[in-house]
């Protein structure tokens, strides 16, 4: 279980995170009638582009913050997701919306990387000749 310490640390952090995530992302004003070329407009829809991509990450970074949050109050936080074991705190302080322990999050990238790959052999199953 975490301290009432590690708490406020990993709270604050996360209050400050939120704070971050409402920070207004500047988007390019410019007018498709004003530009050049179409150069200009393809530059401008790339940065459209890119803007509500980073625009989406935040809010779903920001639902991440919240349900962490929620976790604190609720006395859940820190426990992971899958095995139900107490999250190391320096895991915690790196990552504050971590959900899974170090075990179970290396577990789902492994079979994560198994399912776009189903044909090649996990490195740790390899066997020197």
């Amino acid at each position: 279980m975490l301290t009432t310490e590690q708490l406020r640390q990993v709270k604050d952090v996360l209050v400050k995170q939120k704070i971050e995530m409402t920070e207004v992302i500047p988007v390019d004003e410019l007018k498709s009638e004003h530009l050049a070329d179409d150069t200009d407009i393809a530059a401008m829809d790339t940065a459209q582009t890119l803007s509500t991509k980073l625009v989406n990450r935040k809010l779903l970074y920001s639902k991440k913050i919240d349900e962490a949050l929620a976790k604190i109050v609720a006395g859940t936080y820190g426990e992971c997701g899958v095995c139900g074991e107490i999250i190391a705190f320096k895991r915690l302080l790196a990552r504050p919306t971590a959900t899974l322990c170090v075990d179970c999050k290396s577990d789902q990238e492994k079979e994560e990387i198994r399912r776009r790959n189903p044909n090649s052999t996990p490195i740790s199953d390899w066997e020197p000749e």
